[in-house]
């Protein structure tokens, strides 16, 4: 059994709101008095999201190694430390993990932000502090 649903802490108890008609369904299938064990993820922001790409395009703006923003995004993701590797018989392939709303929460997101920020900022030779102010003069 597996469903989203909004889990809201109160003065009262916690609320849980199935986030979908067939969520709705599924929830309606547990049983009283039985222990469920459930994932918590905080929802991602879109407007974090689009914070985080603007500070890719500025990256990527300002830089003259990379003419595929894409492969850019990528390569600096896994110069923060975002990467896994898969082994194969010709050698290691190196894949960027993947940023997508359903793959990390809030609080992930945050950290992938925080060390991608300060990679790009050592790559323009300036503060992380002063590309914060350059993004939140556009944003």
């Amino acid at each position: 059994m597996k469903f989203v649903a909004e889990i809201k802490k109160t003065d009262y108890g916690v609320i849980i709101k199935p986030c979908y008609g067939s969520d709705a369904e599924e929830l309606k299938k547990l049983k009283q008095n039985t222990q469920y064990r459930f994932e918590v993820k905080q929802p991602r922001n879109p407007r974090f999201h689009r914070y985080f790409m603007a500070l890719m395009q500025l990256g990527y703006a300002n830089q003259e190694q990379y003419n595929n923003f894409d492969h850019y995004r990528k390569v600096m993701i896994m110069k923060a430390g975002f990467y896994e590797t898969i082994e194969t018989s010709k050698g290691t392939i190196w894949l960027p993990i993947s940023i997508s709303f359903d793959k990390m929460d809030e609080s992930e997101f945050n950290e992938v932000f925080e060390k991608v920020l300060v990679v790009i900022a050592e790559q323009l030779e300036t503060a992380p502090q002063d590309i914060r102010d350059n993004l939140n003069l556009f944003m």
